[in-house]
C-alpha cells in the first residue's frame, strides 16, 4: 500500500546570518486566487511565536513569473541575513502555506538546520 502525504517534507541546512532564498511554483489551482503564502519558522512546531515569517502579504515572497498556457504561478522566498544572525545553531521547524479561497495548502514542511558562521 503507498502512503499519500499532503506536503513535500524537506529539511534545508542553512549557515546563521546568510541569506535564503528558494523559488517554488503553483500549478492550476482551478481558479482559486491566491490571498496568502507564508513560510514560518519556530523552535517547536506548537510555539506561539515564530522567529521569522515571510509572507506574500507582509514581505519575504514575491511572485516572479506566470506561464499562462501551463498556469503555472513562480514565486521566490528570501530569509534575510538578519533574520537568522541571531538564532543559535541548532535544528528548527518550519513550514510553507498557501491560503487559497477556504482552503488552506501546506506545501513544504521539515526542519530547518541553521550551522555555525565561520565569517563574522
Amino acid at each position: 500500500m503507498d502512503d499519500f502525504y499532503n506536503a513535500i517534507r524537506k529539511d534545508i541546512t542553512m549557515i546563521r546570518g546568510d541569506s535564503m532564498a528558494f523559488n517554488f511554483q503553483i500549478v492550476g489551482l482551478a481558479g482559486l486566487a491566491v490571498s496568502d503564502i507564508t513560510f514560518t519558522c519556530k523552535e517547536h512546531y506548537d510555539d506561539d511565536t515564530p522567529y521569522f515569517t515571510q509572507s506574500l502579504t507582509g514581505g519575504g515572497i514575491t511572485q516572479v513569473g506566470y506561464e499562462s498556457e501551463t498556469d503555472t504561478t513562480t514565486f521566490c522566498c528570501r530569509v534575510r541575513p538578519d533574520q537568522t544572525e541571531n538564532l543559535d545553531p541548532a535544528r528548527y521547524f518550519y513550514d510553507l502555506e498557501l491560503n487559497a479561497g477556504s482552503d488552506v495548502l501546506t506545501l513544504l514542511k521539515g526542519r530547518l538546520t541553521v550551522e555555525y558562521d565561520v565569517t563574522n
